[in-house]
C-alpha cells in the first residue's frame, strides 16, 4: 500500500483548476520559483531545502504544464464570444 501524499493532492488540485481556467503553468510555476528563491511571504524553508521545493514544485506542475493561454486572455475571448451571440 502506497502512502498518499495530501501536499501533492492539493497541489495537483489548484493546479488543475488553474489551467482550467487558462492560466499559463508554467508561467505560474517560473513565477512561484523565483519568489521561492527570492524570500516571498510564502516561502518558510531554509537555503538548505530550496532545491528540494523548486524540484517538488517541477514534478508536481510537470503534467500540468503547457502552452496554455493566461487567464485574461481566456476571459478576453469569453467577452468576444458573448458580444458576437
Amino acid at each position: 500500500m502506497s502512502e498518499v501524499n495530501v501536499y501533492e493532492q492539493a497541489l495537483a488540485a489548484v493546479l488543475s483548476e488553474a489551467k482550467s481556467q487558462g492560466v499559463d503553468i508554467d508561467k505560474l510555476v517560473e513565477d512561484a520559483n523565483a519568489g521561492i528563491m527570492g524570500n516571498k511571504p510564502y516561502t518558510w524553508v531554509g537555503a538548505a531545502h530550496k532545491p528540494n521545493v523548486l524540484d517538488a514544485l517541477k514534478k508536481g506542475s510537470s503534467r500540468f504544464s503547457g502552452n496554455a493561454p493566461r487567464s485574461g486572455a481566456r476571459r478576453a475571448d469569453s467577452e468576444v464570444s458573448k458580444q458576437g451571440n
